[in-house]
């Protein structure tokens, strides 16, 4: 089972097996509808980090894959 993080409403961001994902509370808000925006930080061997901001109704890359809802209300 690769590490996740588990973001508001139960929602959970699952990073591959060379790369960690991070949130920090302060990185995310709940705009209207449940809509859930968030910072996330992925840690990779092959570099640093990489920051993006998605909207859950997005897809993720960089190894990191959306397992829920595209849109949670």
């Amino acid at each position: 089972m690769p590490p996740s993080v588990l973001l508001g409403r139960g929602l959970r961001l699952f990073g591959d097996t060379d790369a960690e994902a991070t949130l920090a509370p302060s990185e995310s808000q709940v705009l209207g509808n449940g809509v859930i925006l968030a910072t996330y930080r992925v840690e990779r061997a092959s570099r640093r980090f990489h920051s993006l901001r998605s909207w859950t109704s997005t897809p993720v890359c960089c190894g990191i894959s959306p397992p829920w809802p595209r849109r949670v209300t």
